[in-house]
């Protein structure tokens, strides 16, 4: 996956600063490729990124707690059997995908946590609102604060279903599956490059809410 420069607006990410944060790679059969994705860990053994992301994987090492790329508080490696995607027509299906790992017991690290989703599976207005975007830029963990724009803004001439778009103030999301935060709540998933997560002005997320209950089947 490219990486793409920052914008003005860009900060580096301190240590435990966003602990739900994990940096993915992924490996195809036998090793041949790798790309890298973001997660966030929403229960002790359950993280969510991109579903493309998982497409042709045979496992994914995550990297805890990582501000920085290959660097992580504890890493863990799973294969692709722990992958779980919903059961719902393309392009919707490929949206959202949940790794299920070995249970982390947050109070033993220093950086690590989990993040919740909204509740309810209604998404809420939220044009107007400035949420917190993560990312990979290069080697090092960022964030900036992007303002939610309208939903017809965000849906005239993409292609993913139900996406939360924002004008960023930083950098376009280089890694999909990068979280969208506000008030403390993972509300989006960086939508993957190949379903164009940075066209113009705008930012593209995958929205979390439409998935809450399909999250909390694969990860009780």
């Amino acid at each position: 996956m490219p990486s793409i420069e920052g914008r003005i607006g860009d900060t580096n990410a301190a240590p435990g600063q966003f602990p739900f944060v994990v940096e993915l790679v992924f490996t195809s059969i036998l090793g041949i490729t790798s790309w890298s994705c973001m997660g966030s860990i929403i229960s002790p053994k359950t993280v969510v990124t991109n579903g493309l992301c998982t497409l042709g994987a045979t496992q994914v090492k995550m990297y805890y707690g990582s501000t920085q790329r290959g660097v992580g508080e504890l890493v863990q490696t799973v294969n692709s059997n722990n992958f779980k995607r919903p059961l719902l027509p393309l392009p919707l299906g490929m949206s959202m995908a949940a790794i299920m790992t070995p249970a982390v017991q947050f109070s033993s690290y220093s950086y690590i946590d989990e993040i919740k989703f909204p509740e309810g599976e209604d998404e809420p207005p939220y044009e107007g609102e400035v949420a917190i975007a993560v990312k990979m830029i290069g080697n090092i963990l960022k964030y900036s604060s992007n303002t939610i724009v309208s939903a017809n803004a965000c849906l005239t001439g993409y292609n993913i279903l139900s996406p939360v778009c924002t004008t960023p103030s930083g950098s376009c999301i280089s890694t999909p599956g990068s979280p969208l935060t506000l008030n403390n709540q993972l509300i989006g998933v960086g939508a993957s490059l190949n379903f164009q997560n940075c066209v113009g002005l705008q930012d593209i997320f995958v929205t979390s809410v439409r998935f809450r209950g399909w999250i909390v089947n694969v990860s009780s």
